[in-house]
């Protein structure tokens, strides 16, 4: 209840500061943005990280490698969900995106289809924290958590740098990209402590189930 509360209170505040967040991200770029964007960009764009992702279950799956699997699948199965939330949230909000002057208030239900209209919620944003989450956890290094997060923060930056996304896309795409990998991480854990006994994993024939006495 105290985590929902709190991203029910950060929600709210970043949709007050949208206006203001865009004002000084637009009129702050420079040569070292012009080196991050890019970076911050392929790491939460779905076209890198969905190849990227799957290769490395392959190559678990293929080498027998334990961690490369687990962390595979794990990054496989964050994605599949955030593609299911994120995808029909944005046609139905139907958000402009703020390159178009429109007014952060603006939503036009159904129309977020159209590019202009779909920047609720920043999919490349949830994307890169649920990466970053799940690598957190299986590296389990303060350091490597530190700049992993430090390194998925680069990715609503550059979206709010080149002005796709309001703050509040960023924020609630981040917090759902951060929830969701820990969802999945908590369901991994129980797997494995036998307290569920039923799982779907994709494997190179398909998708396997799996039930465990």
């Amino acid at each position: 209840m105290l985590i929902f509360c709190g991203f029910t209170a950060a929600t709210t505040a970043s949709f007050l500061l949208d206006e203001e967040a865009r004002v000084v991200m637009v009129k702050n770029q420079d040569k070292v943005y012009d080196r991050l964007a890019p970076i911050g960009f392929s790491y939460g764009a779905p076209q890198y990280a969905v190849p990227g992702v799957i290769g490395i279950y392959l190559t678990g799956l293929i080498s027998k490698n334990e961690w490369l699997h687990q962390t595979g699948l794990m990054m496989t199965e964050s994605l599949i969900v955030i593609g299911i939330i994120q995808i029909p949230a944005r046609i139905i909000a139907g958000r402009s995106r703020p390159l178009t002057g429109e007014k952060n208030s603006s939503f036009k239900l159904f129309e977020g289809s159209e590019q202009l209209k779909s920047s609720f919620i920043s999919g490349h944003s949830a994307i890169a924290f649920s990466l970053s989450t799940i690598l957190a956890e299986q590296i389990d290094n303060t350091w490597a958590s530190i700049g992993l997060y430090a390194f998925a923060s680069l990715t609503p930056l550059s979206r709010l740098f080149e002005d796709k996304h309001w703050f509040s896309d960023t924020v609630i795409g981040s917090a759902m990209g951060f929830f969701i990998a820990n969802t999945i991480i908590n369901y991994h854990k129980k797997i494995e402590k036998k307290e569920d006994k039923v799982l779907l994993i994709p494997s190179m024939n398909g998708v396997s189930f799996y039930y465990k006495f």
